[in-house]
């Protein structure tokens, strides 16, 4: 039933969650009832349906725990997906998922494959040896995924900062003649795959993407994230063709601001790239203040969350025994979270003018468009 709840496409209604919810209440009392495949599924059914109580939280992590050994790929791949909708992240049992998919390899399929890496990118999991293992597997099978699968692949690896111009360049090139049959909001996770990861290939690959994507704007419905996708794509690559961003950003323009993190943070980089880089475009279409105030404020509040990181703790004990190499003479002065511009930036030190910003799994945008439009 949890399962069967989980695949309706509707949003949860109070009938559903309702049903949910007895659910939830009724599975925790049966310990040791559930098979790995059963449990993968209360968990995800219930998870995408919004129920999460501690209890339930603490159920599926012991009961992974006690039959890990008996879990297929997909089955490890739905309790991380449940796990990562509930907002926590437990580390023991992240540390055996990982290690039991990673032995268990070779028994992945293709659509395995795909799920891994997909929640690996949403959990930000960028676990070396696997993330080798799972890429070795999928590029010696481009053949067999199917052109939706290909850009799934395409964006997870980007996302994970794993996806290098050959490698994109295979994936766009077994694509092939599926490309034009691609949904639209497909075609702009691939440009957005491109300019994340840097893509120093043909300057006809993007713009052929490009293309389709604008023919298929009149006719076919576009979210607001595929809209975003596509316009921090075009200023990241510093396109001639500013009649597509332009209305692009109209577009983007005329819908309310979004909560979302990573739309926000996309659309900030966007804006101030148009300040600097397309001056019309910017004057033409101006951002309102709805959505400047969100941008803004998503941004400080983002750059707060590297006051807790681990590794920006141990980067500025670093730095601050930088002294007397490469040519700094007297010991860096460095500050954390400082305001350059319309941007907050990671590390500053004023004296010289240096600015570090760390690139991760976890931000939704590399800070290559960032450093770009960086104006002290």
């Amino acid at each position: 039933m949890a399962n069967a709840l989980g695949l309706f496409p509707s949003r949860t209604s109070p009938e559903m969650l309702e049903c949910a919810q007895t659910i939830c209440e009724v599975a925790v009392k049966r310990t040791n009832a559930f098979s790995p495949s059963s449990l993968a599924s209360l968990a995800l059914g219930l998870a995408v349906r919004g129920v999460q109580t501690p209890k339930l939280v603490e159920f599926v992590r012991m009961e992974t725990m006690k039959s890990l050994q008996d879990f297929d790929p997909g089955q490890m791949c739905n309790i991380l997906e449940a796990y990562r909708r509930w907002n926590v992240f437990n580390r023991e049992l992240v540390d055996n998922v990982v290690e039991r998919m990673t032995d268990e390899v070779d028994r992945f399929t293709g659509r395995d494959v795909v799920l891994a890496l997909n929640v690996m990118s949403k959990l930000a999991l960028a676990r070396g040896f696997l993330l080798r293992r799972l890429t070795g597997l999928a590029f010696d099978n481009l053949p067999q995924f199917t052109g939706s699968q290909l850009v799934q692949l395409m964006s997870s690896l980007a996302k994970l900062r794993f996806l290098t111009t050959a490698a994109a360049d295979d994936i766009v090139d077994a694509i092939g003649k599926c490309k034009h049959t691609l949904p639209t909001t497909q075609v702009s996770e691939v440009l957005f795959a491109l300019a994340l990861s840097d893509y120093e290939g043909s300057e006809t690959t993007m713009q052929k993407f490009v293309t389709q994507y604008m023919k298929a704007l009149d006719g076919s419905y576009v979210t607001l994230s595929s809209l975003a996708d596509v316009a921090w794509s075009l200023c990241f690559s510093l396109t001639d063709d500013t009649s597509a961003l332009a209305e692009v950003v109209r577009r983007i323009y005329e819908m309310p601001a979004p909560k979302s993190r990573a739309i926000l943070l996309k659309m900030h980089e966007v804006q101030n790239s148009l300040n600097l880089e397309y001056p019309g475009i910017a004057k033409k279409h101006p951002v309102p203040t709805a959505w400047l105030t969100s941008m803004e404020e998503n941004d400080k509040m983002d750059q707060d969350k590297t006051d807790s990181s681990r590794l920006h703790a141990e980067v500025l004990t670093l730095l601050d025994n930088v002294k007397g190499t490469h040519g700094i003479r007297s010991r860096l002065s460095v500050e954390r979270n400082v305001p350059i511009g319309p941007y907050h930036v990671d590390f500053f030190d004023a004296a010289t003018g240096l600015v570090i910003d760390i690139d991760t799994p976890s931000r939704p945008t590399s800070r290559c468009l960032l450093s770009n439009t960086l104006v002290f």
